[in-house]
């Protein structure tokens, strides 16, 4: 017997489909911030049953959709104790510096094998 919502029918038939091809990904420059004393030196994230790991403190590419659907989604809630109330903040700070080409992800993953 299925499990799940029973009769549950997607609102479409078209399912959205991450590019397998290397070659149609875009990619944006990111640095991540260097963290607190005692953080791993690396960010460590998944989407979609991928796995990332991107060191911090340096500018580097990362796929749109890793920043998309996994950094700016992913948030650390903390008590402000001045205002008493519960804030969110990105549980990992990145700046973007901009898109990067094919050209130039294929000739920094050359460069830093």
């Amino acid at each position: 017997m299925p499990r799940g919502i029973p009769n549950a029918k997607p609102e479409s038939d078209e399912l959205e489909t991450l590019p397998t091809d290397f070659n149609k990904r875009t990619y944006s420059w990111v640095t991540f911030g260097k963290g607190q004393k005692g953080e791993d030196l690396f960010v460590v994230g998944a989407h979609n049953g991928v796995t990332w790991r991107y060191k911090r403190g340096i500018r580097l590419p990362v796929p749109d959709m890793f920043i998309k659907g996994c950094l700016d989604v992913s948030v650390t809630t903390y008590l402000d104790q001045e205002a008493n109330e519960m804030r969110e903040a990105p549980s990992y700070p990145y700046t973007v510096h901009g898109p990067a080409t094919l050209e130039e992800v294929l000739a920094w993953q050359a460069a830093n094998k």
